[in-house]
């Protein structure tokens, strides 16, 4: 769910935005035909162990994910294995392609956004779709079904909507919110209504509310964006144009995508003002990075920054409403 705003750094230019693209294409076009589900069958699995540590029998709840994406495979996962699952984002998702949808991804996004959605769709998604579904024993046509809602304001989502059945029983179902490397996109105005509103929903409606969110922190040396500083080509040999944490030394390159630059202290201030506690956190790549903090003068620039902060990298939050 990236929210349209400019990088609040500065807007890449046309020449820097169109490197991006680029290296988002390259990236994808070395990984062409590798494509495996494991790791979305993974994650529902750690959604599964998680919520049940919290008392919450994943196959009885409702899930909503917050930030699907263009390509909505932990949704169709969800979908195929059975769950209750419902996503939201900002943008159409472009599956299944059809006229209406290429007109609308224009108006909304430009010329250079549609492009790139074309591109990925038909050169990559395309194949990867046939294999999600097979591995998955679904049909293309059942994806009709999958219930995926498009909100102009992420911070407005309309939750009755949304959950549409046994909202203010007794016997409502917990609702599980989960959000994978979205968070940061959001503005922390637009964060601090999601949470609330998230809150005021699941009380109303009589449920138990477990968020499971996992952001790429700012401070990470993942923080920036940048593809050649995504977690697979940190310690490539492939030449880099940015300096480890480039974002928080030397800010030359900004990647073409809306961050809000929280930090790990802030989302969990973020977290705590708005009526939740974390119960559980966990580091997805411990350490990631160290290596780079033996040069005395990164570790000189970056002397402001504590280790948890610049090698935590991807975090998931477990948060429940405070009582």
């Amino acid at each position: 769910m990236n929210d349209s705003q400019s990088n609040s750094s500065g807007a890449p230019g046309l020449v820097e935005r169109v490197r991006y693209l680029f290296d988002l294409f390259r990236m994808r076009w070395i990984g062409r035909g590798t494509f495996d589900n494991q790791q979305k069958l993974d994650l529902v699995d750690e959604y599964v162990a998680i919520a049940a540590k919290h008392g919450i029998d994943l196959r009885q709840a409702q899930i909503l994910e917050i930030g699907v994406g263009q390509r909505p495979y932990l949704g169709i996962t969800f979908y195929g294995l059975g769950y209750d699952y419902r996503g939201v984002d900002l943008d159409i998702t472009f599956y299944p392609p059809s006229f209406q949808k290429i007109r609308s991804l224009y108006h909304a996004n430009g010329t250079l956004r549609l492009l790139k959605t074309l591109v990925r769709y038909y050169l990559f998604d395309r194949s990867e779709y046939q294999k999600l579904f097979a591995s998955l024993g679904v049909k293309s046509s059942q994806m009709e079904r999958l219930k995926i809602f498009v909100q102009a304001n992420a911070a407005h989502v309309d939750y009755d909507n949304l959950l549409d059945h046994a909202s203010g029983a007794v016997n409502s179902p917990p609702l599980v919110v989960v959000s994978e490397s979205v968070f940061e996109h959001i503005p922390l105005a637009d964060l601090r209504l999601i949470l609330h509103n998230l809150k005021i929903f699941a009380h109303a409606s009589r449920r138990k509310l477990l968020l499971l969110t996992r952001p790429t922190i700012y401070t990470g040396i993942c923080g920036s964006h940048l593809t050649e500083w995504y977690h697979h080509a940190v310690y490539s040999c492939t030449p880099k144009r940015s300096q480890p944490w480039e974002h928080l030394r030397l800010n030359r390159y900004v990647p073409d995508t809306y961050l809000n630059k929280l930090s790990l202290a802030q989302y969990r201030d973020l977290f705590l003002s708005c009526g939740y506690y974390i119960a559980e956190e966990s580091v997805k790549h411990p350490g990631l990075g160290a290596a780079f903090l033996r040069d005395p003068h990164i570790r000189h620039d970056l002397a402001d920054w504590p280790d948890e902060e610049l090698l935590s990298n991807d975090v998931m939050f477990e948060c429940l409403p405070l009582v």
